[in-house]
């Protein structure tokens, strides 16, 4: 898949884009991917990467969990290529092809009958398990769903913490208005994301999205490099307040900082230490055109050699 990149974002996708809608290129194209292999790596053989995929303009991403939602989205893709001349990638999780059981060995609850002919899931429309469940919502997709699963039983007879469960399905575009619905009734989410933690999955945007949309509720993501014991942590958006934008003003004439700020980096206001891009980047800024040794600026400190520095460049 990663060998097609290329065709997939310069010529299938942007086709329709180029020709000013003239031209279209339906398509769906079904790849095996995400981790399987144990102790085999490399991201044509355990692809726990998606974010160059999410990051082609265009493209939909399906990622079914389950075989009978997979035969649903792929009739959905279908339909969708044709009725939209879209290019779809259906990513199918291929430690599941063979997988029988849910919570123990011969349950065989991830077994299920082949759905009618005439039942379709189009972008958009997610699952949802145990939606009575009101102390934690757990988001996830593909391998990662029938393991929040099992997380979502654990949690309940040992700890008594009611979780409803959340399938995001399609992964591009995300469906963020149905995550933020489910949120503001559990209060609390965790994002178990199997990808990598840069960029390479979905977590980040998951959290972005509801920060951004006044969620006030714990949220924190779970992956490879998120230790579940991380995890319950609090974000920082629930405790901090919102960032005052009219704080970090700058005299350029005088090259000072006003009084407000040194007090807020200091934590001298009593609120929580905050210190906004802009007067960041001018610290750091006037740090190297000093071109001191060494600066300390509120406990950061910022090591300058003169020797690196180009004429007429800034490094920051």
């Amino acid at each position: 898949m990663h060998n097609a990149l290329d065709q997939i974002r310069g010529e299938a996708c942007s086709l329709s884009f180029f020709s000013s809608g003239q031209f279209t290129n339906p398509m769906v194209i079904r790849v095996a991917g995400l981790a399987y292999q144990k102790g085999f790596g490399g991201h044509f053989h355990n692809d726990n990467s998606i974010g160059a995929l999410r990051d082609i303009p265009g493209l939909i991403l399906c990622v079914p969990s389950r075989g009978d939602d997979a035969a649903r989205m792929l009739r959905g893709c279908i339909s969708t290529a044709k009725t939209s001349g879209r290019v779809i990638c259906s990513l199918e999780p291929i430690a599941l092809y063979h997988e029988k059981d849910l919570y123990e060995d011969g349950d065989s609850r991830w077994l299920f009958d082949y759905p009618p002919t005439d039942e379709i899931l189009l972008p958009g429309e997610i699952g949802l398990y145990h939606p009575e469940a009101k102390d934690l919502l757990i988001v996830s997709y593909a391998n990662g769903l029938r393991l929040s699963l099992r997380a979502a039983k654990v949690l309940q007879e040992k700890h008594g913490i009611e979780s409803r469960v959340l399938d995001l399905r399609w992964l591009n575009p995300l469906p963020l208005d149905a995550v933020k619905h489910h949120a503001e009734e559990c209060g609390a989410v965790l994002v178990a994301d199997e990808c990598r933690a840069t960029a390479g999955g979905i977590a980040d945007a998951v959290i972005a999205s509801l920060a951004e949309n006044d969620f006030h509720g714990r949220c924190a993501p779970s992956g490879p490099s998120t230790p579940m014991s991380r995890s319950a942590r609090p974000p920082i958006w629930s405790s901090y307040r919102k960032p005052d934008y009219r704080c970090g003003k700058r005299d350029y004439e005088t090259d000072e900082i006003n009084e407000t700020d040194e007090k807020i980096h200091r934590g001298e206001t009593g609120s929580p230490i905050k210190i906004n891009f802009r007067l960041f980047c001018c610290r750091a800024i006037q740090s190297i055109l000093d071109i001191s040794d060494e600066k300390s600026h509120g406990g950061h400190i910022i090591r300058v050699e003169s020797s690196k520095l180009k004429s007429g460049s800034v490094f920051c």
